[in-house]
């Protein structure tokens, strides 16, 4: 694993807010309650990430689990 971010609620409702800024309706309609804290693990590998996965499923107090996907480094800039 390559890095762990730990996102609170209210840092997710203030980056909602921030990125759909351009869409007052949108963000008018948003509450605090509709988001949720959130723990972002980030694997070198596919096989540490499906290994990751396996143990965080099993762990009490988890919701969902959600694979992003990322960017190749090919895609990155140079």
């Amino acid at each position: 694993m390559t890095a762990v971010e730990y996102e609170t609620r209210e840092q997710a409702y203030r980056r909602f807010k921030e990125t759909f800024k351009d869409d007052p309706h949108l963000v008018a309609t948003a509450r605090l309650e509709d988001f949720t804290d959130d723990i972002r693990f980030r694997a070198r590998t596919a096989a540490s990430a499906r290994a990751l996965l396996a143990r965080v499923r099993k762990m009490g107090g988890v919701r969902k689990v959600q694979i992003l996907p990322t960017a190749s480094p090919s895609a990155s800039p140079r």
